[in-house]
């Protein structure tokens, strides 16, 4: 079994390296893919991303997933053979921020193709499952910038469930099981409760 780690968007594998120690420390081989998530779109990330796992095609694999990284995963959902997946923060039905603010260029020039791919909301090929979202609730917060930017553009209702970038509605999935935690967008995979949750998860999974 082998734990495959996909980062968000303007992210690199080194973000999910906490979260990697936590998961071999356990005993779980692991690889963390890098992508050039701000320069292509989904569909050319995604085969960046096959090309990289390619030689786990014979594999059981378990997907650990940042943002962008869950709907990359939905692209190579039937090309390997994974056995579940846990999404940090996925935006499963799209994104109103990046709605939002993909009407500016210098957004779109900063963010890239996929971001506005983000925005529309798919439709996307359908996850691996078993499949459990970890969603952050923490609406602001110095770590996560756009958290500080989104409530000058009112991309969010008063009330709404977020993390400063993604609702926690955004995230849902039918038949997927939803945990929240205390946590901002940007750093979701580093906060202990949702880095217990994966573990939980991962060994669940790996032990069936």
């Amino acid at each position: 079994m082998v734990v495959v780690l996909l980062h968000g968007l303007r992210r690199s594998a080194r973000s999910m390296r906490s979260l990697e120690r936590v998961i071999s420390a356990a005993g779980f081989q692991t690889r963390a893919i890098d992508y050039p998530s701000h320069l292509h779109g989904i569909a050319a990330l995604s085969e960046h991303v096959a090309e990289r796992l390619d030689d786990l095609r014979q594999e059981p694999l378990i997907a650990v997933t940042h943002s962008l990284g869950g709907l990359i995963l939905r692209q190579l959902t039937g090309r390997f053979d994974w056995r579940g997946a846990v999404m940090l923060a996925p935006p499963n039905r799209g994104s109103a921020a990046a709605t939002r603010l993909g009407r500016y260029g210098w957004f779109r020039a900063i963010w890239g193709p996929a971001a506005s791919e983000v925005a529309s909301g798919g439709p996307w090929p359908l996850p691996p499952m078993p499949l459990r979202i970890v969603a952050g609730t923490r609406r602001v917060s110095a770590a996560n910038p756009t958290s500080l930017l989104l409530p000058a553009f009112g991309v969010f209702g008063p009330g709404e469930a977020h993390d400063g970038t993604v609702a926690v509605a955004e995230t849902e999935y039918a038949g997927a099981e939803l945990v929240t935690v205390d946590a901002t967008h940007t750093w979701i995979m580093n906060h202990p409760v949702a880095q217990a949750s994966v573990l939980e998860f991962v060994r669940k999974v790996g032990a069936g």
